[in-house]
């Protein structure tokens, strides 16, 4: 489903060209079978510089930029690896020598993947979003809850930054946002959650 509708606009067969490598020489990205070939000039002779072709599952290109600023343009690159909504995620750059990862958590287990500047700084970060719990064989024993997970860049790697989850439904999922609200420091909220799981006839 992630393939038939292009939704992250790089459909089969097409050429993207960039230069990854900030040589001033163009890279051609060509979208192939269930995936992609990275091509780079050397000595005036284009040559593969990686190639990642799905075999069980599909691998997309979300989004080219830069993203965290340092003038090199990284690849947004999304996996399908499970029966659920899983889309494994990675964040390639050229270091010098090869395409290096530059996420900290490789397999995120939510089905949406968008780059947006959610803080207004100037440096994007990558939101991932779907459903919760997204594993197939979850998927249909447990209430299904909103959520995003917002990675940013660190000075190192894209890691973790926070979460956001749909407004509660059930009682145990408020208690599971006063929770994290304990664990990040905001106590004040936190008791505010809590008595709604106390007193809120809302919550089922």
């Amino acid at each position: 489903e992630l393939l038939k509708n292009h939704k992250y606009g790089h459909p089969y067969g097409s050429t993207i060209e960039r230069d990854l490598t900030n040589d001033g020489v163009l890279e051609f990205i060509i979208k192939i079978g269930g995936g992609f070939a990275i091509y780079t000039c050397n000595g005036g002779i284009y040559e593969s510089l990686m190639s990642w072709l799905g075999h069980v599952y599909h691998v997309i290109i979300i989004d080219i930029k830069d993203m965290n600023k340092d003038n090199l343009p990284e690849i947004v690159i999304g996996e399908q690896t499970c029966d659920g909504h899983c889309l494994d995620t990675y964040i390639l750059e050229w270091n010098g020598q090869e395409l290096n990862n530059l996420i900290e958590w490789e397999t995120l287990t939510l089905s949406n993947a968008e780059i947006i500047d959610k803080n207004y700084d100037g440096v994007p970060e990558l939101v991932m979003s779907g459903p919760f719990p997204s594993m197939g064989n979850m998927y249909g024993y447990i209430p299904i809850r909103g959520q995003k997970d917002i990675y940013s860049w660190n000075g190192n790697t894209f890691s973790l930054s926070y979460q956001e989850f749909s407004i509660p439904e059930y009682r145990f999922q408020a208690v599971q946002d006063a929770d994290q609200d304990v664990l990040d420091g905001n106590f004040d909220n936190a008791l505010l959650v809590y008595k709604d799981v106390i007193f809120d006839d809302g919550l089922k």
